[in-house]
């Protein structure tokens, strides 16, 4: 495509637009859903269009700072510009997605058993203040045992249980409702965001990213694009502010001597196979060479992470949600009957 005309860019735009109209998840930035991916599109189409007639070039069009053109989708269409492949990198795109898709459904299914402990544990609570705590403030009386913390607390839940009894049910069903019928579902950035909170899903993410970093690197090094340049177009790869901002700076010309001998700051962030295969293999094996193993190596243990989440994660979401309404559950049952036989043995022992 280094000949790609105004026509062919909106031609592979309109292939973009029909993959996310299919379906397809891409990691681009655009936005979520059909609709937004389409508004976003236009904008771009719009604005290098313009940028075309004033008499810049394809390339310098697409390479702009206006936040219409996320850094993701311009590294996309500047590698596919300097390989001359149209779908170069669509495939590290789809696949970035697609793991923050997977680790969106594995956290909903872990969520899907607790939520049924938690709601067989709701019903439970309510089966004690209806039936289970008269009988207890009887014994209690009929035995003259003072009331012990344990039945105060199952006293107050049933004082107020035409409150929470209610509030409970509705707000869960006004929450799936709502959920359900959002118009703009999250896209995968966001996703991503709320599921870095989760310990290993980070991890995995990164990984793929960097995965996604290398092969880029390694495709355009093996077009014949200048390292350098390289780093610039793959700088939107890494798909975080931070580490394209510290690629593009380690590009810029102050940087491009001594700085490749060490990597400044953005060796600190590199992983370590990494940081090697971009700074010091090509004496080597060579730099495209050692990327393309680092993309595959960084690959592997992102796919290897997530079959770890899929069976962890359900496993300890069910130990912390499931367990702590089972614990609370029992000790609903159990705490009152405790004080109630220790008040017997101090009335009997004194």
């Amino acid at each position: 495509m280094e000949t790609a005309t105004l026509d062919d860019f909106m031609a592979w735009n309109d292939q973009l637009a029909a993959a996310v109209n299919a379906g397809v998840p891409l990691d681009l930035g655009l936005g979520s859903g059909t609709d937004d991916a389409a508004l976003a599109l236009e904008k771009i189409n719009a604005l290098v269009a313009r940028r075309t007639s004033q008499g810049a070039s394809l390339a310098a069009a697409i390479q702009t700072s206006d936040p219409a053109v996320p850094p993701a989708y311009r590294s996309l269409m500047q590698l596919s510009l300097s390989t001359g492949t149209p779908t170069a990198g669509l495939s590290l795109s789809h696949r970035l997605a697609q793991n923050v898709d997977r680790a969106w459904d594995v956290g909903r299914l872990a969520l899907f058993y607790p939520v049924i402990v938690c709601c067989f544990a709701f019903l439970g609570i309510v089966g004690f203040c209806l039936y289970f705590v008269p009988v207890l403030e009887a014994t209690y009386e009929s035995l003259n045992v003072k009331t012990g913390a344990g039945l105060w607390v199952l006293e107050s839940l049933r004082s107020t249980m035409p409150y929470w009894a209610l509030a409970f049910p509705v707000g869960l069903v006004v929450s799936v409702l709502w959920v359900r019928r959002r118009s703009k579902p999250l896209d995968e950035r966001r996703r991503e965001r709320l599921l870095d909170w989760v310990p290993g899903v980070w991890r995995a993410n990164f990984d793929e990213r960097t995965a996604n970093f290398a092969e880029t690197m390694a495709t355009l090094l093996e077009s014949g694009v200048p390292f350098a340049d390289a780093l610039q177009i793959a700088a939107g790869a890494w798909n975080d502010r931070s580490l394209a901002e510290l690629t593009v700076n380690f590009a810029s010309p102050a940087n491009r001597g001594s700085a490749v001998n060490d990597g400044g700051k953005l060796a600190l962030r590199l992983p370590p196979f990494l940081c090697w295969a971009l700074l010091h293999s090509e004496e080597t094996t060579g730099r495209a060479c050692a990327l393309k193993a680092a993309a595959d190596v960084y690959h592997r243990a992102a796919v290897r992470r997530q079959e770890q989440l899929r069976i962890i994660l359900p496993l300890v979401v069910a130990v912390l949600i499931g367990g702590v309404a089972t614990l609370l559950y029992g000790l609903a049952l159990f705490v009152p009957v405790i004080e109630m036989l220790r008040g017997l043995a101090s009335q009997y022992s004194s």
